[in-house]
């Protein structure tokens, strides 16, 4: 007979045999904030996994205020009733029952040229320059930048290993763009680059950049790779998204930008032709 779990013990068992080792140290850290201050305060202490109800979930989600965070909070309750019914543990799944709650993304705003080159004077000599500037240049989410270690570049095959777990492709390899190759000899030479609180990295960034936030680096990136040309579908590689309609939504403006200079260019062309 398949052992009686509570939901909190569950959670808790189902992050560390499946999670543990698999998302970055920070996406693990968050689960567990939230199974600590989500999660537990709203259910009863000694409720099992048989007897829980969609009700019971959709009260949970509809006690986290922020979009960002419900969305986490049933991302991580569908996974563990997912592989409770694999396990055998149960054999409906609850959240079959709850409502989807995808927070609505906001598209950033990518610093021009002339921003980009204020910010890289702004932190020069700062303790978080470095990793700044490995954002920037590479397009990495905050914790795929802090998770990056030195045995993850491969200087004989100019590529970087991105261990990404947000999306299927978010694990990753990006060229080692001579940029970057610039700052690896500047960086440790072993374990991880960045030894830095994904906190902290967000929070001093507004000292720098105050109209902007840490992910706009990351949105800077692809529209400078746009801007010089680079296809969408390469973009999108690099940038880790599952889907190129992803890439293509946050980045229209740019891509229809791009569409019309090129569009000047035929018509130029064309007009010399005649």
């Amino acid at each position: 007979m398949p052992r009686e779990f509570t939901i909190l013990q569950w959670l808790n068992e189902f992050i560390d045999v499946y999670k543990r080792n698999v998302v970055a140290s920070e996406t693990f850290k968050q689960m567990q904030r939230n199974i600590r201050l989500h999660i537990a305060p709203n259910l009863p202490c000694d409720l099992t996994l048989a007897d829980v109800r969609p009700m019971d979930l959709q009260k949970i989600l509809n006690a986290v205020s922020a979009a960002r965070t419900r969305e986490s909070v049933h991302n991580l309750l569908s996974g563990a009733f997912r592989q409770a019914v694999a396990e055998r543990l149960i054999d409906f799944n609850p959240m079959l029952g709850v409502r989807s709650c995808k927070a609505k993304r906001n598209k950033g705003i990518a610093l021009t040229a002339d921003e980009q080159s204020e910010f890289i004077r702004a932190i020069h000599g700062s303790k978080l320059e470095y990793y700044y500037l490995f954002v920037l240049y590479s397009g990495c989410r905050r914790n795929e930048a802090l998770a990056v270690r030195r045995e993850d570049v491969d200087e004989q095959r100019q590529i970087i290993h991105i261990r990404g777990t947000k999306t299927q492709l978010s694990d990753r390899y990006i060229p080692l763009f001579d940029n970057l190759h610039k700052l690896l000899s500047e960086l440790p030479s072993g374990g991880a680059l960045f030894p830095f609180h994904s906190d902290y990295v967000s929070k001093q960034f507004k000292k720098y950049c105050p109209a902007h936030t840490l992910h706009d680096l990351r949105h800077s990136f692809a529209t400078r790779a746009l801007e010089s040309g680079v296809p969408m579908k390469v973009v999108q590689s690099w940038l880790g998204h599952s889907e190129i309609s992803t890439t293509a939504d946050i980045y229209s403006d740019v891509s229809r930008e791009y569409s019309l200079a090129e569009a000047k260019r035929l018509d130029e062309f064309l007009e010399r032709s005649k």
